[in-house]
């Protein structure tokens, strides 16, 4: 794995994140609900029929549904899960067959069981307990490379690319329950092992496997001591969350000297202090 980067990294929710309204507790029960049909049913069935060709063997029409970061982005044809919205989903209508392609390919049809037990499992938010597989993200497991720390001449060991921050460059997700919909902040504790100004002290950070960090130059961090960074230089880092509910909050490698051990998500801007807030019980 590349030094530094920490793998025990918690996740801190503050202000709104914390007190959720009512809408958000039958929003949580249909999570737990929607967890509870995953485990017994849904993942069978998508283990059984879709991984194989979609992020297992394969990952045709760029659809990924192995993780549920996968699973919301949706592939080249664009949305294909609507959480809340199970009927409605272009997943259902693909394994329903009242859209083509007919899902599974090639395929009998799925039981009328198994095709209301998924609608269903999407109208309860389409949750995840872990990944359907087990797998490196980007095809790469995180490695010791050469390091840009130590030689300047090096190039960056991570994306350089908003295409390839997303595709290729390892990372950590972090299921987060946001209690309302709208802008959060980020900001991290961070440093490097860099001996030059600029070099190996950054990671991308992104929600729902979207980079919000983009291009080789705005990644966010800090040189050298340990402290607290929000901003690229193209401003302050934010996150648009589009709705309540459990979204996946994404930490990118984009070089290999930054060392990291916690990022704090809230409603209003500013770094924090110290070694910060107490982690989030979220």
């Amino acid at each position: 794995m590349p030094k530094g980067l920490l793998l025990g990294l918690g996740v801190l929710l503050t202000g709104a994140l914390v007190a959720a309204p009512k809408a958000s507790e039958q929003h949580a029960k249909d999570m737990a609900n929607g967890l509870a049909l995953f485990k017994s049913d849904v993942r069978v069935v998508l283990k059984q029929h879709c991984v194989k060709c979609h992020g297992g063997d394969k990952t045709r029409s760029e659809f990924d549904l192995t993780t549920r970061a996968g699973l919301l982005k949706g592939g080249e044809e664009g949305v294909t899960v609507m959480p809340g919205k199970g009927k409605a989903s272009r997943l259902y209508k693909l394994i329903a067959h009242l859209e083509k392609p007919h899902m599974p390919a090639k395929k009998p049809m799925l039981s009328s069981q198994n095709i209301a037990k998924i609608a269903r499992w999407i109208d309860l938010g389409a949750p995840y307990d872990k990944p359907l597989i087990e797998k490196s993200i980007g095809g790469k497991g995180m490695q010791v490379l050469p390091d840009k720390a130590y030689d300047e001449s090096l190039p960056h060991v991570g994306a350089t690319s908003k295409h390839k921050i997303e595709q290729l460059a390892p990372r950590m997700d972090y299921a987060v329950n946001f209690a309302s919909a709208g802008t959060y902040f980020v900001t991290i504790r961070c440093g490097s092992t860099s001996k030059y100004s600029g070099n190996s002290d950054s990671v991308h950070i992104g929600l729902n496997g979207i980079s919000v960090t983009t291009a080789s130059r705005y990644g966010i961090g800090k040189q050298r001591a340990w402290g607290w960074r929000d901003s690229t230089s193209l401003g302050r880092v934010k996150l648009e969350v589009p709705s309540a509910g459990i979204h996946t909050v994404n930490i990118f490698m984009r070089e290999d000297g930054v060392k990291m051990d916690k990022i704090v998500v809230k409603k209003s801007a500013g770094n924090a202090s110290g070694k910060g807030p107490a982690e989030s019980p979220h």
